[in-house]
């Protein structure tokens, strides 16, 4: 713990802003004996994610992406955007603080519930609103509905120009029309 320490350490010092939040996303599932102690002492607070899932999206665009697909693949992106318009879902993009809401918190049980995670509605409340008070407009969470009810988010982060997924969440529908998509993308 004392080369994390010193890692994080540099790093703070390098810039001319202190951080509101940094993620370490390297620790195994059973880490080295202390170091989750240690970096609680140090003022972590642990979030925990989705472990093992990455998504990788080619270009910068829905074209770019769809220019990197086989022609069956690109051909069925197409139908599926088509009949996401055709169901008359809307999707809705908020940030910061004003972005937090009870159907984030319900949503993210759903998911975790689907892939058998562990779930705590309240902890997941306070670490939702904590990462978008802090976020503040370097937060962004793209909701998907359906009339009025919310049927599924994705929430991110910017860092520079880049924008990080951080979760995501989704009605269980028996539909093949859903927002995992449209939401992510």
């Amino acid at each position: 713990t004392p080369r994390l320490t010193a890692h994080i350490a540099a790093a703070v010092e390098t810039r001319e802003d202190l951080p509101v939040m940094c993620g370490i996303n390297f620790l195994p599932r059973d880490p080295v004996p202390g170091v989750p102690d240690a970096l609680r002492g140090l003022g972590f607070q642990e979030f925990t994610g989705y472990r093992r899932s990455f998504l990788k999206i080619q270009g910068k665009s829905y074209d770019d992406y769809l220019a990197n697909l086989a022609s069956r693949k690109r051909w069925s992106a197409r139908r599926d955007r088509k009949r996401f318009v055709e169901t008359e879902q809307t999707i809705s993009f908020s940030a910061g603080s004003e972005a937090m809401g009870e159907d984030l918190v319900r949503l993210q049980g759903y998911n975790k519930e689907k892939y058998g995670q562990l779930y705590d509605e309240a902890e997941t409340r306070t670490r939702f609103s904590t990462l978008l008070d802090s976020a503040g407009d370097d937060s962004l969470v793209v909701r998907s509905h359906r009339g009025t009810a919310c049927t599924g988010f994705a929430m991110f982060f910017r860092m520079g120009e880049s924008l990080h997924a951080l979760c995501a969440g989704f009605e269980d529908t028996a539909d093949r029309i859903s927002p995992y998509f449209e939401c992510l993308f």
